[in-house]
């Protein structure tokens, strides 16, 4: 088991998310691979991305869940790559909000996240992202220019 601690970010600028209903959706732009986050998943990657310490986070007990629950979920997005610890230049987590505590009673799910990649050859064949950035869509850019 790893050692969590410390605030964390997402691992590239190429994985980026979207919150639909209280569900995240977290996208690798570089290898088209997109998870889907439990309601809980969903409220624990929200904090952690505004600073939370994970090891305030893997603290938190919801009737549906238990703290092993919350490590094993966070293990997992460091194993999948998604996120990273901050540098130590940045400040640490803070710590968890009375709001997120009372929120987390009330959590319908353990934090889960499921990996697909069967849409992968399409987000990454993608012609809005494969243009030229001077001319823009729909010139595509360069092959030369993109394999470098």
């Amino acid at each position: 088991m790893l050692e969590l601690r410390g605030s964390y970010r997402f691992a590239s600028p190429d994985i980026i998310h979207e919150v639909f209903d209280g569900e995240c959706v977290i996208l690798n732009l570089a290898s088209g691979t997109y998870y889907a986050l439990s309601v809980s998943a969903s409220r624990l990657i929200e904090s952690l991305l505004q600073g939370t310490a994970i090891e305030n986070l893997a603290t938190l007990h919801g009737p549906a869940y238990q703290c092993d629950d919350v490590e094993a979920f966070f293990e997992k997005l460091v194993t999948l790559g998604l996120i990273m610890p901050t540098s130590t230049l940045e400040s640490p987590g803070h710590a968890i909000s009375d709001t997120l505590r009372l929120k987390s009673k009330s959590w319908p799910d353990r934090p889960t996240i499921e990996v697909f990649d069967d849409l992968a050859d399409l987000i990454l064949a993608d012609p809005i992202h494969d243009t030229d950035e001077a001319v823009g869509w729909p010139t595509m850019a360069n092959t030369k220019e993109r394999a470098a």
